[in-house]
């Protein structure tokens, strides 16, 4: 009788294990809404957790999936997380507003553990429409959409399509991408790459750790980096360029209408002018040559070049503290 006694101790044990492994799978929660709007309306996200996908439909609505996961932690405690984790959906005029936090009971026990709480937020808003999303932690993407795009995370990365309006977009700890469009772009990071296609307006860029390129720009360029490389392929309006840690490329495919400034302390400077630009030159390098292109008295190959280019215009100011510099004909 003792292996059949044997036998049964290991069987309650197996059913024992999966009874737990089963109190600590997987749980999810959703939640739709759905409000009719008119286009050229709003949604304001402001949400504590979570990655937000923006859509665009055809219908004159905003729809809204939200997807919650939780996981090694029995059904109850989860049923308890959804109940605390508050969600509430608001509507005026043709403004939607979502927001989403904890509410207060810290003393709960499953506020003690390191809760592995997952949220999606998915909507779907007409194509002319106006967003102001934000997350404390999460991706952000939004398509193509002819509005203005407010996007803040402070753990993830955003990508932008086609904004016909205004973009500001801030991440604390990921990369930027916007495909274009934008009558004017602000895009920050402290820890990212940033990368934008054409746009129509002017464009701030700045990150503390990582790379900036633009491919074309029909405005002003302002772009700052403490830790990468700078490529600005096609710039028409003013330029300022500055990075603490690589090399800068710049393609000036119009006269600019005013003083650009392009700096490095780590790297050589590229610079392309098309034929007719005319600016005052004024470059220098510590650790390196400048060489030029275009006719100038006295020739360059040397550390510091001082001449007016096609006339002169404005002041064209290249300086670095560790390469090469070179103004080339585009």
């Amino acid at each position: 009788m003792k292996p059949f006694k044997s036998s049964l101790s290991w069987s309650a044990g197996v059913l024992l294990f999966a009874s737990a492994v089963l109190a600590q799978s997987t749980i999810d929660d959703e939640i739709h809404k759905e409000f009719a709007v008119k286009t050229a309306g709003k949604v304001t996200l402001e949400a504590d957790r979570g990655a937000i996908e923006i859509r665009t439909g055809e219908s004159d609505s905003v729809r809204i999936t939200v997807n919650r996961k939780v996981s090694r932690i029995s059904k109850v405690e989860a049923e308890e997380i959804f109940k605390d984790h508050e969600i509430t959906f608001d509507q005026t005029g043709d403004e939607v507003i979502i927001r989403a936090k904890f509410k207060g009971n810290t003393g709960k026990i499953w506020n003690r553990r390191n809760i592995n709480l997952n949220v999606h937020y998915m909507v779907t808003v007409p194509r002319k429409y106006n967003l102001d999303v934000k997350t404390s932690g999460g991706n952000i993407s939004i398509p193509d959409i002819d509005g203005e795009a407010r996007a803040r995370t402070s753990g993830g990365n955003i990508d932008l399509g086609k904004i016909e309006g205004l973009v500001a977009a801030k991440t604390s700890g990921g990369s930027i991408t916007l495909k274009g469009g934008a009558a004017s772009a602000e895009l920050e990071t402290s820890g990212g790459n940033i990368t934008v296609g054409e746009v129509a307006g002017h464009v701030m860029a700045q990150t503390s750790g990582g790379s900036i390129k633009i491919n074309k720009s029909i405005g002003d360029v302002v772009a700052k980096t403490s830790g990468g490389g700078i490529n600005l392929a096609d710039v028409s309006g003013k330029l300022e360029a500055f990075t603490s840690g690589g090399s800068i490329t710049a393609r000036l495919s119009q006269q600019p209408k005013g003083n650009c400034s392009v700096e490095t302390s780590g790297g050589s400077i590229d610079v392309q002018l098309a034929d007719a630009i005319r600016v005052d030159l004024d470059a220098s390098t510590s650790g390196g040559r400048v060489t030029t292109d275009f006719p100038v008295e006295g020739g360059s190959n040397k550390s510091s070049l001082r001449t007016a280019i096609n006339g002169g215009g404005p002041v064209l100011v290249l300086k670095t503290s560790g390469g090469n510099v070179r103004v080339r004909k585009l």
